[in-house]
């Protein structure tokens, strides 16, 4: 036998001898010396799933819209969280309240992303054209992780891009050097414009004859369309020219829009 398993036989101690034989039978065999082990193995704790924000509204313009974000599947619906860090970057750094965005305070609520911290849900309006990418970052408390903490676990939160911007630049217009011309002459023009925030815009012109009965005769119009690009406002330039004029009054303009509004530019030209 062994010298590691020794067992020493005592009329008093029989279960003490069953839990010898059975160590020995262990060593022997590889199996588990109690049937509990084998029964109930060590589980680790499994991290609850990660979850997604849900926003209102992904385009927002700036100094109107209210953006209000929702954890989609919080892991504990009805219940409140420990702790909620809310963060907001812009342009990817950390966003400033006041200047690049003012929460909505409620009764709930306050001023500060410390008054949110076991919401889930977040308001806010942004200030400025650019991106804003909003999430949940790690919670004070010793020993979490990033996200949701509901004590004693944390939820991962994924966060999500929002891209605020408002109406176009007016239209800067390049030409009319001369508000008057002789019989025949031709005028000629660049029209542009811009936006910091990243949404599409068009960018039109008209070319009209004012008559004397105050109506207008369109001559000549045309539009061109700039698309966004990730977290850069587009930019769009138009050019126009026309033949010889007759004697009359003319007026062109030019206007630069999105969905946030619009602004337009004119210039007027008389033929003598």
């Amino acid at each position: 036998m062994n010298s590691r398993f020794t067992c020493l036989h005592s009329p008093t101690s029989a279960s003490l001898l069953a839990a010898c034989l059975g160590l020995f039978v262990a060593f022997f065999t590889g199996a588990p010396a109690f049937a509990s082990v084998a029964s109930n193995p060590p589980v680790e704790e499994a991290g609850l799933p990660a979850t997604a924000l849900v926003v209102n509204n992904l385009e927002p313009c700036v100094g109107a819209d209210v953006v209000t974000i929702d954890v989609q599947t919080p892991d504990f619906p009805g219940d409140t969280p420990a702790d909620v860090p809310w963060e907001v970057l812009f342009q990817g750094s950390p966003a400033e309240e006041g200047i690049h965005f003012e929460l909505v305070a409620s009764a709930e609520t306050g001023p500060t992303l410390e008054d949110w911290s076991q919401s889930l849900t977040l308001q806010f309006i942004p200030l400025v054209q650019g991106c804003f990418e909003v999430g949940i970052g790690q919670s004070a408390d010793p020993g979490t992780s990033p996200g949701i903490f509901w004590d004693p676990t944390s939820q991962e939160v994924v966060p999500v891009l929002i891209k605020a911007f408002g109406a176009p630049t007016a239209p800067e217009i390049d030409g009319f050097d001369s508000s008057v011309l002789c019989e025949g002459g031709v005028v000629s023009a660049v029209a542009s414009t811009f936006t910091l925030g990243a949404s599409d815009l068009t960018l039109s012109y008209a070319f009209v004859e004012n008559l004397a009965d105050g109506t207008t005769n369109v001559l000549t119009q045309n539009t061109t369309t700039a698309l966004a690009l990730e977290c850069d406002g587009p930019s769009a330039t138009i050019g126009f020219g026309s033949g010889p004029l007759a004697t009359g009054s003319y007026t062109y303009t030019a206007t630069a829009a999105n969905t946030c509004g619009s602004k337009q530019s004119e210039r007027t030209v008389e033929i003598v």
